[in-house]
């Protein structure tokens, strides 16, 4: 037996307390069969979890775990996902594939899982081993990087009225055209990304994340580059996890108009409150400038608060948003607020989705100049995303995302609407 079949052999009895329930409709003796196939003995094995009844897909699980006991990990890989491609609530399956990943150095993957299974496992024990696990990702990648593109398509690639003219709302000023109406067009997106990790003692890490990108269109007055980097002090355990620090970021813009640079501070946290519902919290604080004039510049408060509670086959969010904005103008000072719901899940024959509606308002402070009213906007926004199992380029599926939104505003330039799909794929390096 090679070595990555030892290994897997090893860790497979090991695993025996992370695969207790082989599947949500029947228990095992899952430790004496984990043994029994780790040390070769797949007849007896066989035998074994035959007395228990299994049903076809219970066999292909089985099928599985031989492959990755005897270190054929990409026929492991391929098989467990096969299974949660059919029933995605399958949690050994994810386990099995979480840790096959790992085994086989594709840590982003194995990571992506774990998270998965840390985030909607309601069993405590497990979330202290995937915890584990994801520390020993982080020792072995204290660094990555990733690349993604995407193509772009807006019904309004510049947030441009919606309407033809504005009307004043003082005495004895004209009408006239609004000319910041919306522009539709197509796109790229290209993007980069690193994480440095410095782990500590007791769950403690420094992590520092960048991000560099890119949207290039056709008129080129809608192009931008945007730089982001952020600095957190964390802790990850299996019943909370929390973050914080200071993040800058930077956005040029090809008419040089929105161009801003933003300096802050944020801090995140949740913690589980009973095995299937999950308390989430941040606040963020940071100082907007703008550097072609002054009208926007002031700082920015951002309140978040929700509740996530994991479903058999995904996750329903809820919460609030607070915002507070005062720059110097004070017709551009606002208080918004806003409630949102998000469901996420998979299906049986592999496809995964998103769904995702937020309803809000601003409240201006003053008079909007000519308008002879405070501004104040209403907003729906719907939000969509879609991949599927069997559309894959070798490791990486591509993800499909559209936001549709409307804004109502008593200041005809703020009314629009928007319809925008991204469809992107990520490398990792």
């Amino acid at each position: 037996m090679d070595q990555p079949a030892r290994l897997s052999a090893v860790v497979c009895v090991v695993l025996g307390v992370l695969t207790g329930l082989a599947h949500p409709a029947f228990a095992t003796s899952d430790r004496t069969l984990v043994t029994l196939i780790a040390n070769g003995q797949i007849a007896e094995a066989r035998a074994l979890y035959a007395v228990q009844g299994p049903e076809d897909i219970d066999w292909l699980f089985f099928d599985g775990r031989v492959a990755k006991a005897e270190g054929d990990l990409n026929r492991a890989i391929q098989i467990f996902r096969d299974v949660l491609q059919q029933e995605p609530s399958y949690i050994a399956a994810r386990r099995e594939l979480a840790h096959s990943l790992l085994l086989a150095r594709d840590y982003g993957a194995s990571a992506h899982h774990f998270r998965m299974l840390l985030r909607n496992d309601p069993s405590t024990e497990q979330r202290r081993g995937y915890v584990s696990f994801l520390d020993e990702i982080d020792r072995l990648r204290p660094f990555s990087l990733s690349g993604r593109f995407a193509i772009v398509s807006s019904t309004n690639i510049n947030r441009g009225s919606s309407q033809d003219r504005f009307q004043p709302g003082v005495p004895n000023a004209p009408s006239f055209d609004i000319t910041s109406r919306a522009e539709p067009g197509t796109g790229v997106e290209l993007g980069l990304a690193g994480r440095h990790l410095w782990r500590r003692e007791n769950g403690f890490r420094w992590t520092l994340d960048w991000d560099l990108s890119t949207r290039q269109f056709e008129d080129s007055r809608h192009n931008s580059f945007s730089a982001l980097a952020r600095l957190q002090y964390a802790r990850l355990s299996a019943q909370a996890r929390w973050s914080v620090g200071p993040f800058v970021h930077r956005l040029w813009t090809e008419d040089e108009e929105d161009e801003r640079l933003d300096l802050g501070v944020s801090f995140s946290a949740d913690r589980r409150l009973t095995p299937r519902d999950t308390l989430f919290f941040s606040v963020s604080g940071e100082q907007r400038d703008n550097l072609i004039g002054d009208a926007n510049d002031g700082p920015l408060y951002a309140l978040q608060i929700g509740l996530a509670r994991a479903l058999q086959d995904g996750t329903l969010s809820i919460g609030t948003r607070l915002i507070a904005h005062r720059p110097e103008r004070t017709h551009l000072q606002y208080d918004g607020q806003s409630a949102f719901a998000h469901l996420s899940r998979s299906w049986r024959g592999g496809l995964q989705g998103g769904l995702g509606l937020e309803v809000g308002r601003r409240s201006y402070a003053a008079l909007f100049p000519l308008a002879g009213v405070a501004r104040g906007d209403e907003y729906v926004q719907i939000t969509l995303s879609a991949q599927h199992e069997a559309v894959r380029f070798g490791r990486f599926m591509p993800t499909l995302h559209c936001t549709f939104g409307r804004t109502s505003s008593n200041v005809a330039f703020y009314d629009h609407d928007i319809e925008e799909c991204t469809l992107g794929i990520t490398t990792r390096f």
